[in-house]
């Protein structure tokens, strides 16, 4: 094997191979050239030397004789070459050898659209010392053709590509070799007709281990000290011959059928037959959608105020309402349910920067409980997004009279108010939008019983649990336009007055400025 460093340009090698069993005696000889007593230099035309070990060879079709002891040029060549065509532009794209559980293993090509490149294989081969052969080779694969995203995938059946010290190889010339480096010196044995195009290795952290040629990814090469299971090259084909040009794939499967993973910055989704992607991290505190979170009902407890106020947890949850807009800067969540009728499902997530959320929303959301004036809330909000478009749970019905212990049991949650309530009070409507729905019509008690009697006292209690406020989702002032109670804007033509009756009133549940209120949806 002569490798020849100049042949293609400052950024290729282009390696010429001759092998042959035939003895020619004394000296290959050819017309006026001659290998006795000469110095043989390849000629300056010739970009790809004679592979084919079964011809006769011809010292005077690719080489220049020179005197003997002529050393010009010695270790390079010298040639009129532009490109190599020895070596096409096709690279190892990604590999995944270990993930979590089950492995799942395949090998990607990235080259030039919709190519055969059948005349290349990728070889898997074995350079642990405790192995039984290092050099051989565990896996080959004939290359296919390239989608029209240059790409080609290889998927490998689960442990064949094995955990610890292999080197991959992508090259031409391969003939079915079991073992490439048959003396185990970590060179590939120079009797072999074959090309590496494109190589990269993994080291598990054995100082003996051998690879074979290409970039090595030993562990902690990216500060992750755990040996390397996948990688992909970031962008595709990046290839300036250093380790950062391979992102360690994420072992927890990101990427693979959808799967989060735990994807943390640095890391790259696993994207077989894909164009390669750093995907979006993971934040440790939120970990993964479907991993175990806090139960809402625990959060909100059977009483007032929070038993884990102060505390940090995560919740998975749907959005069912949305409250960004309008000065709340939030939403409210709600799970399914625990069983336990004394706590609520629901619960306000005060999220002023974050983006794009929607009811339906499955959200996993990590944030710091507490109480703001009487209702339970999470702040210090970060969120991973799990789904859209999720069913919401069913509307829990709330029917009047109800105690403070009825409402803190849905404080948070999706409502509905089935009765036919009169409009009792628009006073504040102006102003914040709010209007107060009771049972009937209500008397001052003050009006009807003496002041300070049992009979005023017992009168105010009723007439606080045959009522609640209709508020319009906004805590700004003076909204403009206002919102009728129907949901459309109030004007000239979509009024209403005092003694009208509201319906089937639908949303969420929450308590501010010391009344409880339905944040309509």
């Amino acid at each position: 094997m002569v490798t020849t460093p100049s042949c293609c340009g400052e950024a290729m090698t282009c390696r010429f191979l001759r092998a042959s069993s035939f003895d020619p005696g004394k000296a290959w000889s050819s017309g006026s050239v001659s290998t006795k007593d000469h110095t043989l230099r390849r000629a300056e035309s010739v970009c790809v030397g004679d592979t084919d070990p079964f011809d006769a060879f011809d010292p005077s079709v690719q080489w220049e004789q020179f005197d003997q002891d002529t050393f010009d040029w010695l270790g390079s060549h010298s040639n009129d070459c532009a490109t190599c065509p020895g070596e096409p532009e096709v690279w190892l794209n990604e590999f995944s050898a270990s993930t979590t559980g089950t492995d799942v293993e395949y090998l990607e090509i990235f080259g030039d659209p919709l190519t055969d490149y059948s005349d290349l294989a990728i070889l898997a081969v074995e350079g642990d010392t405790e192995a039984p052969q290092e050099g051989e080779v565990t896996y080959s694969a004939t290359v296919g053709t390239t989608d029209a995203q240059g790409l080609w995938l290889q998927d490998v059946v689960a442990n064949t590509l094995g955990n610890g010290t292999q080197s991959y190889l992508l090259v031409s010339g391969w003939s079915d070799e079991s073992v490439i480096d048959d003396d185990g010196d970590g060179e590939i044995d120079s009797d072999l007709v074959l090309v590496v195009i494109d190589a990269v290795a993994v080291n598990d952290g054995g100082s003996q281990d051998l690879t074979y040629g290409g970039t090595v990814l030993t562990p902690g090469y990216d500060g992750n000290a755990f040996s390397v299971g996948g990688a992909s090259r970031i962008p595709d084909g990046t290839d300036s011959d250093a380790v950062s040009d391979w992102v360690r794939n994420d072992f927890d499967l990101a990427g693979i059928d959808g799967s989060q993973g735990s994807l943390t910055q640095g890391e790259a989704l696993n994207t077989p037959g894909e164009s390669n992607s750093l995907g979006d991290p993971v934040d440790p505190d939120i970990g993964v959608c479907g991993d175990p979170a806090t139960a809402i009902g625990d959060v909100q407890g059977p009483g007032a105020t929070s038993p884990m106020d102060g505390e940090r947890i995560t919740i998975e949850a749907v959005v069912v309402g949305d409250f960004q807009a309008g000065g709340f800067n939030g939403f409210y969540v709600q799970v399914s349910g625990d069983g336990d009728v004394a706590t609520s499902d629901g619960i306000f997530g005060f999220a002023p920067a974050a983006d794009n959320i929607a009811v339906g929303d499955r959200l996993r959301i990590a944030g710091l409980v507490g109480e703001n004036f009487g209702m339970t809330q999470l702040s210090d909000i970060s969120l991973s997004s799990c789904a859209d478009g999720a069913p919401l749970p069913t509307a829990t019905e709330l029917s009047l009279p109800l105690t403070a212990t009825d409402y803190e049991s849905v404080e948070g949650m999706y409502v509905t108010l089935p009765q036919s309530l009169a409009i009792l009070e628009f006073f504040s409507f102006g102003r914040f939008g709010e209007v107060a729905l009771g049972v009937d019509r209500q008397f001052q008690p003050t009006a009807v019983f003496e002041p300070g009697s049992t009979q005023a006292e017992e009168l105010l209690a009723a007439n606080l649990s045959e009522r609640i406020t209709l508020d319009d989702g906004r805590s700004e002032s003076n909204p403009d336009p206002a919102r009728h109670p129907n949901g459309d804007d109030f004007d000239l033509d979509n009024t209403f007055r005092g003694g009208d009756l509201v319906t089937d009133a639908t949303g969420v549940l929450d308590y501010r400025f010391g009344q409880w209120r339905v944040q309509p949806t």
